[in-house]
């Protein structure tokens, strides 16, 4: 920067100020770098601060922007609360369903077990009406055998009926011995 000499200065109105040399540029006005003054440097960091919000339909109120993460956090804990009882509810349906499942199982179990009673029964049955077959079967040949043992004994009586009616020799005397007729007999005398 160029320095002026040691003389009498004047400012913008022709009043002399010093006598002291000063860097060119300086004054009320100008920085010494001859850049804008620092207070419109200034002004544009502090406009923003000082401007007061004025909420107004459609913009968001002072203080919103904060909330907006909360609101996002509130909104993601809603979400996955609501996830956590759909979940719920799907578990217990599906814990229902095999609840079902189970009871319908059971059933099923339960009508083999009467199907299998019901097949033992009849096989019971049957086996009883088998068993009543061989008793009467055994029932019929015990009485053929008594018919038997009864005709075997008619005869045996007709044998013996005939046996007597034979004729047979007592003494040299031939006796007739008729079955059921008189008796002839005939001793010798001495």
């Amino acid at each position: 920067m160029m320095m002026q000499p040691n003389m009498m200065n004047v400012d913008r109105t022709g009043q002399p100020i010093s006598n002291i040399a000063q860097p060119m540029g300086v004054d009320n006005q100008m920085n010494p770098m001859g850049m804008q003054p620092m207070q419109q440097q200034m002004a544009p960091m502090v406009q923003p601060m000082v401007q007061p919000v004025q909420p107004m339909m459609g913009q968001p109120m002072m203080g919103q922007p904060m909330m907006q993460p909360v609101q996002n956090q509130m909104v993601q804990q809603q979400m996955m609360q609501q996830q956590a009882v759909q979940q719920q509810i799907q578990q217990q349906q599906m814990m229902q369903n095999q609840m079902a499942q189970q009871q319908m199982a059971q059933q099923q179990m339960r009508q083999q077990q009467a199907q299998q009673q019901m097949a033992q029964q009849q096989m019971a049955q049957q086996q009883m009406a088998q068993q009543q077959m061989v008793q009467q079967q055994m029932r019929q040949q015990q009485m053929m055998q008594q018919q038997q043992m009864q005709q075997q004994q008619m005869r045996q009586q007709q044998m013996m009926m005939q046996q007597r009616g034979q004729v047979i020799s007592v003494g040299g005397i031939n006796i007739g011995i008729g079955g059921g007729g008189v008796q002839v007999y005939h001793y010798n005398r001495r």
